[in-house]
C-alpha cells in the first residue's frame, strides 16, 4: 500500500494511506495549514461542529473530495467558520447536517433551483426542483 508523508514541525513523520476515502474529525477548533495537502483520495469529510478555522491550504489540491458535511445550518457554517486560502477543493461541497442527520444540498443556475436531502450513510434520496427567477435555498 502507498501512503501520503507528511513531516511535522516537532521532526516526527506521519503516514496515512492513499486509500483513506473519508476522515472524520471528532473536535478542535482549527485545521491546520496543509493538513490534508494533496490527499487526493479523500470523498468525505465530516467536520464537528467545534470547528471554527480552516487554515490555508488545508485542502489544497484534494480534488476528490465530493462531500464535507457540517452538523449545522449554512447561517452557522457562514458567520462562524473561516475558510482560509487556497481551499477551493471544497468550494460548492458542504453539506449541512440537520437535527434529523439529513443533509440540505441546494444547487442554483438563475432559472431553477433544486435541493436534494440526503442522509450521508444512506442511499436513499428525495428530491425537488423548482423553477423560479432567482436563487433560493430551502431545507427539508
Amino acid at each position: 500500500e502507498s501512503y501520503y508523508v507528511f513531516y511535522n514541525s516537532n521532526g516526527s513523520y506521519r503516514y496515512i494511506p492513499k486509500s483513506l476515502k473519508k476522515i472524520t474529525i471528532l473536535d478542535g477548533k482549527r485545521i491546520s495549514d496543509y493538513a490534508f495537502y494533496r490527499m487526493s483520495g479523500i470523498a468525505d469529510v465530516h467536520l464537528p461542529k467545534t470547528v471554527t478555522e480552516i487554515a490555508d491550504n488545508a485542502f489544497n489540491s484534494c480534488s476528490g473530495i465530493e462531500n464535507v458535511y457540517y452538523p449545522s445550518t449554512r447561517e452557522n457554517w457562514e458567520k462562524n467558520v473561516t475558510v482560509g486560502k487556497n481551499n477551493e477543493s471544497i468550494d460548492g461541497k458542504v453539506r449541512f447536517l440537520n437535527d434529523s442527520d439529513t443533509t440540505t444540498t441546494t444547487v442554483s443556475t438563475s432559472t431553477t433551483t433544486t435541493t436534494t436531502s440526503t442522509k450521508p450513510a444512506s442511499s436513499s434520496t428525495s428530491k425537488a426542483t423548482t423553477t423560479t427567477s432567482k436563487t433560493t435555498t430551502s431545507t427539508t
